[in-house]
């Protein structure tokens, strides 16, 4: 059994997202190629990013992500692939594990994880007062000034709120999931859920992708308010 990972726990680990990088600093530890110039630290770290960029202030957040490992005999992974090629070799069940639970399959974990995602997004935006040393977390930065504090966590929710979901039904577009589940019935077509350009037929999928999209757009949107060189930098790398 995996140890448990508490919600604040996690967000310590989220906490060092800017540890690293002094002010007006966009480069990360970043070699040259792909993530040179700052693009590392403004862009979706994915691809030929995430090759060579490893400490991208972006992917260090997403990685804090609570995630879905796997349970094959003893032998514990991280995985599904190998999870699935051990199982079948060893005719061992995959349980599967979110946090401190374990389940039996595989989309009972995915709710669980779906679920704790949500909390961990919602949480991050919100400020935490350690009474002991009076410093305040919020959206992974420690702070000592309330109002700062305030500030951090208004630009953190606002970067949230923009990012929705689009639901699709046949041809018709719309963004109220009653109207949906509405179009829905009286066509007889699947509903695709659409978060930042991903799509699901899986309602529970759209919750996750919706969670860690809202999650990303806060991480960039605070980088973004305490470096001015850094919002540049991702204008330009959006206009490109």
């Amino acid at each position: 059994m995996l140890k448990s990972i508490s919600l604040l726990s996690v967000l310590g680990v989220a906490s060092l997202l800017f540890a690293g990088l002094p002010p007006g600093d966009t480069t990360s530890t970043c070699p040259g190629g792909a993530c040179a110039g700052g693009a590392c630290a403004t862009t979706a770290c994915g691809s030929a990013c995430s090759k060579d960029c490893k400490d991208c202030p972006i992917t260090v957040a997403m990685n804090a992500l609570p995630q879905m490992t796997f349970t094959v005999g003893e032998e514990k992974l991280t995985c599904p692939k190998a999870a699935a090629e051990l199982a079948q070799k060893s005719s061992a069940p995959i349980h599967y594990v979110v946090g401190d639970k374990t389940f039996d399959t595989e989309s009972a974990a995915k709710l669980a994880l779906a679920e704790t995602t949500e909390q961990f997004v919602s949480a991050f935006a919100e400020p935490k007062e350690c009474k002991e040393s009076g410093e305040i977390t919020v959206a992974g930065k420690q702070l000592c000034c309330k109002t700062a504090a305030a500030q951090t966590a208004a630009v953190a929710k606002a970067a949230m709120d923009k990012v929705e979901m689009t639901y699709l039904v046949g041809e018709k577009e719309c963004h109220c999931p009653v109207e949906a589940e509405k179009l829905a019935k009286e066509s007889g077509d699947p509903t695709v859920y659409v978060v930042a350009g991903e799509s699901s037929c899986c309602n529970v999928t759209a919750r996750l992708n919706l969670a860690r999209a809202k999650y990303k757009a806060a991480v960039i949107a605070v980088m973004q308010a305490a470096s001015p060189t850094t919002e540049k930098l991702t204008s330009k790398a959006n206009d490109s």
